[in-house]
This record gives C-alpha cells, sequence and structure tokens, in this order.
C-alpha cells in the first residue's frame, strides 16, 4: 500500500467520535439509537487496533449480497494479534438494516453511517457489485476524511471514471468469484496493514 494511503493518524479515535456526538447533540439530532450506537462506537474503538469500515449495498438486497459483509466481518475479526487487533463494522450487523431496524429514520442511517463511515474507521473496504447509492456516499465520505479504501468489483462491473479516480483508492480488486478470488485479496490487504502495524517487513 502507498505511504501516501496510509491512515492519517488522528490521534485518538475515540476523541473524534466523542466531538462528533458533541456535534450531533448541539444540533438536537442525537437520538437514542444514533446514541446507542455512538457508545458502540467508542467500545469498537477502545477494543481494536484498526477498524475497517464495510461499504456495500444493502437495500433491496438478498442474503446472499449480504452474507458477503458478513464474510468480510468474520475475516477482519480473526486478526487479534496485540498490537493489530481487527473489527470490520458491517452497517446491517449493528443497527441500520432497512429489514432488520426498519424504525431507524433516514435521518439516522445518515448519522450513524457518517459516524462509522467517516469518522470511526482507519480503512474501508468497498464492495461495488451490486452498485448502490449509499457507497457512493461512503466512499466519498471516505476520500473526504483521508481513509484508504478497497474496491472490490465483480469483473464485469463497470466503474465510472469518478469512482475510479478517488484519490484515497488503497487498491481495485476485480474477481470472478467472490469467495474464491477477492477474499484471499482481502487476506492479503488484512496482512499487509498487519504487518505494518506491527512494524515488519514480511
Amino acid at each position: 500500500m502507498s505511504e501516501t494511503l496510509a491512515p492519517s493518524g488522528h490521534a485518538d479515535r475515540q476523541r473524534d467520535v466523542q466531538k462528533f456526538v458533541d456535534s450531533l447533540e448541539a444540533e438536537g439530532r442525537l437520538t437514542p439509537a444514533v446514541k446507542d450506537s455512538a457508545t458502540l462506537a467508542i467500545d469498537i474503538r477502545r477494543r481494536h487496533d484498526v477498524v475497517i469500515y464495510l461499504a456495500g449495498a444493502l437495500t433491496g438486497m438478498p442474503e446472499t449480497v449480504k452474507h458477503r459483509y458478513e464474510q468480510l466481518h468474520r475475516i477482519i475479526g480473526s486478526y487479534s494479534l496485540e498490537g493489530a487487533t481487527m473489527f470490520g463494522y458491517a452497517p446491517h450487523l449493528f443497527g441500520t438494516d432497512p429489514v432488520a431496524h426498519p424504525d431507524v429514520t433516514p435521518a439516522e442511517v445518515r448519522d450513524i453511517d457518517h459516524m462509522f463511515a467517516a469518522v470511526v474507521p482507519d480503512y474501508h473496504i468497498n464492495c461495488l457489485d451490486p452498485v448502490a447509492h449509499g457507497n457512493a456516499i461512503e466512499e466519498a465520505w471516505a476520500e473526504a476524511a483521508g481513509i484508504p479504501s478497497l474496491y472490490l468489483a465483480h469483473q464485469d462491473t463497470r466503474l465510472s471514471r469518478l469512482t475510479r479516480g478517488m484519490r484515497n483508492i488503497a487498491g481495485t480488486v476485480t474477481y470472478e468469484d467472490f469467495t474464491d478470488d477477492a477474499l484471499p485479496a482481502v487476506r492479503q490487504f488484512l496482512d499487509g496493514i498487519q504487518a505494518e502495524r506491527l512494524g515488519r517487513s514480511d
């Protein structure tokens, strides 16, 4: 991974989350659902060295698509060496799934997802097939926050020039089969993060 795409090193992500929460409270946007998510965010940051936001289509998606994010969540969570403990945040597992959490309002989804996509994480993994409005927005948030993003896209997916031109792309994985092709590449990406965190050259 390019050194220019290393996380910006904002010293204390927990403090960043608290500042974000304070700003929402000042705007009258700190609802119980958002407050619960903020508590979760602070706890995740406290217990993990690396947090990765898993962006991808949810609205109208079948369980087979959501299963991909669950696979990524489990793989990321298997990285548990001291100094490089990792957590993969999949929105539908933690409070903003359109089917499982229908009572969360659009404004709450926006604030929760913005917090986890732009304030909490060190990296993104952005699943770009199927294409969705939401993960395009999340990618723009990541670029604005200087958060490196790994793209995963089916080999037949045609990505726009704007998507391909974002300044925070850590790499693009094209796959024929998600499990056989994309997941090994994700593991290689995570291995690189782990090695960097632990100061290893292997």
